[in-house]
């Protein structure tokens, strides 16, 4: 490839780059107008009524007590409902809002799946199960890459 042709495409290359900035650029500024021109407080989300986040949160944690206690300071709880087989884990939570107590639940419910998987796993090999060696090297060397 010649040096001129080198020299256009660079070139061609620049005003495409240039032509999608000025698209981006134009775009930010409309999405900042529109956003000026809604009267306050409509860009932010309607919060649901207590009671009916509260169903919702109790829909979608079956395995947990959740209550509203209105005028405290934290006032979203869940309780574990405690089953056979429970190996640990956080048992209660606790937040301000709604949302936070939902993420701290699915946060608590991931926990549990690690600690049963590393139950299993421990079952596994105390029995002598063929895979549990090289099951091990690779635990041994994910945690070796992490440190």
């Amino acid at each position: 490839m010649s040096r001129t042709q080198q020299q256009r495409r660079v070139a061609d290359q620049f005003h495409r780059a240039a032509a999608v900035a000025q698209e981006v650029a134009d775009a930010a500024e409309r999405d900042a107008e529109a956003a000026l021109a809604r009267p306050c407080g409509e860009s932010f989300q309607v919060e649901q009524p207590p009671a009916e986040r509260l169903r919702q949160l109790r829909a979608a944690w079956p395995g947990w007590s959740v209550q509203y206690r209105e005028g405290h300071t934290v006032a979203w709880v869940a309780e574990r409902r405690y089953r056979a087989g429970w190996r640990g884990g956080h048992s209660v939570c606790e937040a301000e809002t709604a949302d936070v107590l939902d993420y701290l639940l699915a946060q608590a419910v991931q926990t549990d799946a690690v600690v049963a998987a590393v139950s299993e796993r421990a079952r596994r090999m105390s029995t002598g199960d063929a895979h549990a060696p090289e099951e091990l090297r690779a635990v041994l060397r994910r945690e070796a890459a992490q440190a």
